[in-house]
């Protein structure tokens, strides 16, 4: 299921790109954009006989008072304009897949690869990162996906993004993990970590809301036993 969403957000005069920039990297947000300029809501005009009449009951040095169109109902300041240059920001965000499954990867795997992913992807266990276990399709997928917003387990994935000759790990429990460097300095970024030096590859997708918890940590260690079970070590890492 998608849905979509386009929200008017009201900013500082001057932070229009900078907060769209900032929602275009909220996770699921697949459009942010700013239109600026000045904002008028128009009150109903009012037709000659009643402005007149409303001018002729009038007492001298009070207050002009604004028609209400329902009389029973209390008295509210009108919201009718925006003076000044641009101090709105709309942002037409587009969510995708919410409140539905998570939608997994169905990468192109021989048949011993396929079935080593089938029995460490039944191995998984009930909770990961302190998140139970989430709906996930297709259902042939080999992977699972935890929590919301999701921590994604995917078996036979691509050689990550960096990785090559030489590139340094972290051991855990024996098992080599790779993440890339720049994902160690900026704790705004999500986690790619992957079993690399294994065949095939488990990745493990990490949301950077949590980052700083050590969840990165717990999940290495839960898998890392389930690695060395069911996938075959291929070479080694640098220290």
């Amino acid at each position: 299921m998608v849905v979509q969403a386009y929200i008017l957000i009201q900013t500082d005069v001057g932070k229009a790109a900078e907060v769209a920039k900032a929602i275009a990297q909220v996770k699921g947000v697949t459009l942010a954009e700013d239109v600026t300029g000045p904002l008028r809501r128009d009150r109903p005009r009012r037709g000659p006989q009643r402005r007149r009449a409303g001018q002729a009951g009038r007492v001298e040095g009070a207050e002009p008072r604004g028609h209400h169109p329902h009389a029973d109902l209390p008295r509210r300041p009108h919201l009718s304009r925006v003076r000044g240059p641009a101090a709105v920001v709309a942002a037409a965000l587009v969510l995708s897949a919410c409140g539905g499954p998570v939608e997994l990867d169905v990468p192109d795997l021989s048949g011993a690869d396929a079935a080593a992913c089938a029995d460490l992807v039944d191995a998984l266990p009930a909770e990961l990162a302190d998140e139970e276990r989430v709906e996930t399709e297709p259902d042939d997928a080999p992977g699972a996906a935890y929590g919301d917003p999701p921590v994604v387990v995917t078996c036979g994935a691509d050689e990550p993004e960096g990785f090559g000759r030489g590139a340094q790990c972290e051991l855990v429990n024996d098992v080599p993990w790779y993440i890339p460097a720049e994902q160690y300095d900026d704790l705004g970024l999500d986690l790619v970590i992957t079993a690399a030096w294994h065949r095939p590859r488990l990745e493990v997708e990490m949301p950077a809301d949590y980052r700083g918890l050590g969840a990165e940590a717990g999940v290495m260690a839960v898998l890392s036993g389930l690695v060395e079970e069911h996938l075959t070590e291929v070479a080694t890492c640098d220290l």
